[in-house]
């Protein structure tokens, strides 16, 4: 079905207003620099020293022996011989990875009370400056495992264990959920961390508006499309953004649909994402398109 679309042309007084003051109706351009507090030394070097001393003050990783650091893309980061950190440079995104961290491995994995691990997650973000009012919810997720021995044809299971627990937090800024942002956390057997992707980029005004808009119409009834064999089962407005690891940074307002099967054989629901006008948007990308055609000759050469 094609889509007519029609343009006008309209004029918009901000009253009361000069200068680089709030305009009322629509987020405008500004005659004025943007408030930015820049760093006071903003050479590579600095910016280095500033990733080590992060490491070490707000995540409590030991940065004695860094084994190699430096930035590549859009990411700087540092090794250690058992740790690597990342920080990415175009949005407010963390990963840490322990090669220690895991059970049998030399710094085990944190069994502890479930208020201990929500209570480090807190205290990281508290440290790294992100408001507690983003907080959606605190999630305990606890990995299970279970050995079997066989005897004959026969295969004795074991009782099924604890193996780790990590934490996940999720995020709802101005009462809306960021379908793409979270806090995933696991700490090894003494409280440090094991891993961690803490992705919480910010979010444009413009995104902030129209997806206020869109909770709006699904409030007011928005019919979302019908698919075939699947029947929509929850509607809500909100916020996706592209994932921790790539290159680009889309952020997108949207409505998500799930749709449950009407085959009860099938368990796995459909889900996507959908503007104002019940169009699909485009997903959110990981890498750029150049990026896509290196790594489809980079994949030709190593078979």
């Amino acid at each position: 079905m094609k889509h007519v679309i029609s343009y006008a042309l309209f004029t918009i007084f901000a009253i009361g207003t000069t200068g680089c003051g709030r305009q009322e109706i629509t987020p405008g351009p500004c005659d004025c620099d943007p408030a930015i507090d820049f760093p006071a030394d903003l050479s590579l070097s600095a910016e280095l020293d500033s990733l080590r001393n992060e490491a070490a003050s707000v995540f409590g990783l030991n940065t004695d022996e860094i084994v190699k650091i430096g930035s590549e893309r859009n990411f700087v980061g540092l090794a250690t011989p058992t740790t690597r950190f990342s920080r990415r440079i175009d949005s407010f995104t963390y990963l840490i990875q322990d090669e220690e961290f895991g059970l049998g491995r030399p710094k085990g994995v944190f069994n502890g009370p479930d208020s201990d691990l929500i209570k480090a997650g807190r205290e990281i973000l508290t440290r790294i400056g992100l408001a507690d009012a983003q907080i959606d919810e605190e999630i305990v997720l606890t990995e299970m495992t279970q050995v079997g021995q066989r005897a004959g044809e026969r295969l004795k299971m074991e009782p099924p264990v604890q193996a780790s627990k990590s934490l996940l937090i999720t995020r709802r800024i101005v009462g809306l959920p960021v379908f793409s942002s979270k806090v995933a956390l696991s700490l090894n057997a003494k409280k440090g961390i094991g891993h961690l992707e803490l992705h919480w980029p910010d979010i444009p005004q413009w995104v902030l508006i129209e997806a206020k808009r869109m909770d709006v119409l699904v409030k007011s009834g928005w019919a979302p499309p019908q698919r075939k064999g699947a029947t929509p089962e929850n509607v809500q407005a909100g916020i996706v953004h592209s994932s921790a690891i790539g290159f680009v940074m889309d952020i997108y307002p949207a409505i998500r649909v799930v749709y449950s099967s009407q085959d009860k054989s099938l368990g796995r629901k459909l889900m996507e994402y959908y503007d104002r006008h019940g169009d699909l948007i485009a997903t959110p990308r990981v890498f750029a398109k150049q990026d896509e055609l290196l790594m489809r000759e980079w994949a030709k050469e190593r078979k």
